[in-house]
C-alpha cells in the first residue's frame, strides 16, 4: 500500500449511525450495519436509542466491494459529490435493504423508520471517493 494511501486511511473518521425505533429489534438493526460493513465491528449504543460505529476508512471496504460487484461506481461517486464539503461526506444506506443483504446507497435518509448514516470526515473528501468507488 502506498504511504497516501495508509495515510487517507488512518486520516479519515467514518461515523456510522442509525437509530433503534421503538418497533424494531436491536439485534435485527445492528445485523443490517453488520451485512454492509462486516461481522467484526464494535458497536455501540447511546442513550437515545442510536446504534454508533467510529473506525477508520478501512471499514468502508466491504462497501467498495458491493459498489465495484455491482457496477455502481458512476452512481455512487455521483451520489457520493452531491454530498461532499471541503471536510466531508455524508450519505445513506437503506436500513431495511441492508438487513435482507441488499446495498441501497441513497442521498438523504427517506425511511419512515431511518436509514443507516455515514459520514465521512477527511481532509481531502474527493480523494476518499475514488478510494470507496474503485
Amino acid at each position: 500500500m502506498k504511504s497516501s494511501q495508509k495515510e487517507l486511511l488512518t486520516n479519515t473518521h467514518i461515523r456510522i449511525r442509525t437509530k433503534i425505533n421503538k418497533t424494531e429489534d436491536q439485534t435485527k438493526v445492528e445485523n443490517s450495519i453488520r451485512n454492509m460493513m462486516g461481522e467484526k465491528l464494535t458497536i455501540q449504543k447511546t442513550e437515545d436509542n442510536h446504534l454508533i460505529v467510529e473506525d477508520d476508512l478501512s471499514i468502508l471496504s466491504k462497501i467498495n466491494h458491493m459498489i465495484i460487484k455491482n457496477e455502481l461506481e458512476e452512481l455512487a461517486a455521483g451520489i457520493l459529490k452531491r454530498n461532499m464539503n471541503e471536510s466531508s461526506i455524508r450519505f445513506f444506506i437503506n436500513k431495511q435493504a441492508a438487513y435482507n443483504n441488499t446495498f441501497h446507497m441513497i442521498d438523504e435518509n427517506m425511511s419512515s423508520l431511518g436509514d443507516i448514516e455515514f459520514l465521512i470526515e477527511s481532509e481531502n473528501p474527493e480523494e476518499v471517493i475514488w478510494w470507496i468507488t474503485s
